[in-house]
């Protein structure tokens, strides 16, 4: 699996934690989907150019995503944010990352 480059996924909820093992994605599209340890997990994805997420569910939306130099596109479209406490829908990137 190293070698896959574009992964889309649709409606399905899943962890990152296994995405280290492919260092070449460079464009993860997800769509209706349910996503665990988000930011934590993308700092391990190096080569990543296109992130889409679309009426996606995520545990927390952070400043790590700066750390993504490849990172040509950011696609957030109805995305929730979902914490023990609370829940946002966010449509717009975190600010240090758009000024990047």
């Amino acid at each position: 699996m190293k070698a896959l480059q574009v992964l889309y996924l649709k409606r399905v909820r899943f962890p990152l934690k296994g995405f280290h093992s492919l260092p070449n994605l460079k464009i993860l599209w997800c769509v209706g989907c349910k996503v665990e340890n988000f930011s934590s997990s993308l700092t391990n994805m190096i080569s990543l150019e296109i992130l889409a997420l679309i009426e996606t569910q995520i545990d927390e939306i952070s400043e790590e995503l700066v750390k993504l130099s490849t990172l040509k596109y950011l696609g957030l479209s109805h995305v929730n944010v979902v914490a023990e406490k609370w829940f946002r829908t966010v449509n717009s990137p975190p600010p240090k990352l758009v000024s990047r």
